[in-house]
């Protein structure tokens, strides 16, 4: 009689997964003029090119830029600008040839949507961000300073108004100043107004 010492566990059986209809994804580099940015782009991002750049500048490229069939851009924008700003030669780019034209239109809206559905976990972020003090400036990619006991509270924004506090917030030109107005606005729903120092 045989007896094994450590068994293997016995796993379930995972169905096959629908094949694919994407081709084997890899990213090709393109001359930084080549993608062309969608003409309707509902997405404002100016305010975030900045932060993109310093995120190309410190880590490189972690995604491409992904197109369609004839290179309109699907999913970054942001990324393309910010590689401008940073005077860049090349780009990398994802070809998306095999989607149709509605699956193009949802994929630009989704990659936009899904990416504000996410939360953060306030002290867990402030923990990661002080562990990274004197490391990298996380500041540049628009992480205010961290908090030093690891606490993080959600501000109220009655408390700031009923205790008659003004906030003031950098902006980067008078598209950036608008941009934060309306998330202040429509989507913290603050009681903001917009003046200049």
């Amino acid at each position: 009689m045989k007896t094994e010492m450590n068994p293997k566990p016995k796993l379930p059986k995972i169905p096959d997964a629908p094949e694919s209809r994407a081709p084997a994804l890899t990213a090709e580099a393109w001359p930084v003029d080549r993608p062309k940015p969608y003409a309707k782009n509902p997405r404002r991002n100016d305010a975030a090119v900045e932060k993109v750049a310093a995120s190309i500048r410190e880590f490189g490229w972690a995604q491409p830029i992904v197109v369609d069939g004839d290179g309109v851009i699907i999913i970054g924008h942001t990324r393309l600008k910010a590689a401008k700003k940073l005077g860049l030669k090349t780009v990398p780019v994802l070809v998306r040839a095999d989607l149709t034209p509605e699956q193009v239109a949802a994929l630009r809206l989704a990659d936009n949507k899904t990416a504000e559905l996410a939360e953060w976990d306030e002290p867990l972020l402030a923990a990661e961000l002080d562990a990274l003090v004197g490391a990298v400036d996380m500041e540049q990619f628009g992480f205010g300073a961290t908090a030093t006991d690891g606490e993080a509270r959600e501000i109220d924004p009655t408390e700031i108004f009923d205790a008659g506090v003004s906030l003031v917030v950098e902006c980067d030109g008078d598209a950036d100043a608008e941009e934060k107005l309306r998330i202040a606005t429509e989507e913290m729903g603050w009681k903001a107004k917009l003046s200049t120092l």
